[in-house]
């Protein structure tokens, strides 16, 4: 089999397990502030859906840029999708 489809394989087999692709490199907080990066929702409407600060947002979006060696948060959108594929 080509590479593509092994890592599409160990993701659905993970997928199917219940587990989810990004779960180790995440803490709690970061992956709940992943999913509305992903979703597109600005700092301030994260910080009042997950009840924090909008500057410990901004803190956990630093930090998930820093994971992923990404520039900017479109980037770390970018690179969240290439890893989920």
């Amino acid at each position: 089999m080509c590479p593509p489809v092994l890592a599409l394989r160990e993701i659905i087999h993970s997928t199917a397990n219940g587990a989810r692709p990004l779960t180790g490199m995440f803490t709690a907080r970061e992956a709940a502030v992943v999913e509305a990066l992903r979703k597109g929702k600005a700092n301030k409407i994260i910080a009042y859906e997950l009840n924090l600060c909008e500057s410990t947002v901004k803190v956990h979006i630093r930090n998930i840029m820093k994971k992923l060696k990404a520039t900017n948060r479109t980037e770390v959108a970018y690179k969240l999708r290439q890893m989920m594929l």
